[in-house]
């Protein structure tokens, strides 16, 4: 605990303490596209202190998502609702992760009936060639 609100230097980037929040999928983006809920949501974790914060999943095409209710960046409409969550607030870093579905993938997403995308299976059988 008496490193805790250290300063933390990851490459060029510092952080003023190291304090991190992991992602927390919130499922509430219609097609891909962040909301004012994203936006609120994130602003609050960012006033309590916390220096870096890494936000939900985001797909880079729809059939990679975890469900139909995350966020995504395959059209450019996605990008300006997204980059509004980086708040500018000083010494916070929001961070993105891709998510790597893998076996989580194999179902159709809930709500859609397009398949979601996953690893070929040859990649986790036992018996690999």
């Amino acid at each position: 605990m008496p490193h805790l609100f250290e300063p933390l230097k990851l490459r060029d980037v510092v952080l003023h303490n190291r304090i991190g929040i992991p992602p927390m999928c919130q499922y509430s983006a219609r097609d891909g596209v962040a909301s004012n809920w994203h936006f609120v949501h994130y602003g609050s974790r960012a006033v309590g202190g916390a220096a870096l914060m890494i936000i939900e999943a985001t797909g880079v095409v729809p059939e990679g998502r975890i469900s139909p209710g995350d966020l995504g960046l395959w059209r450019d409409e996605q990008i300006e609702p997204l980059a509004r969550t980086d708040l500018g607030w000083p010494g916070f870093r929001p961070s993105d992760p891709v998510p790597p579905q893998g076996l989580t993938a194999k179902e159709p997403a809930p709500e859609k009936t397009t398949p979601r995308l996953r690893p070929p299976e040859y990649l986790f059988s036992r018996n690999k060639q």
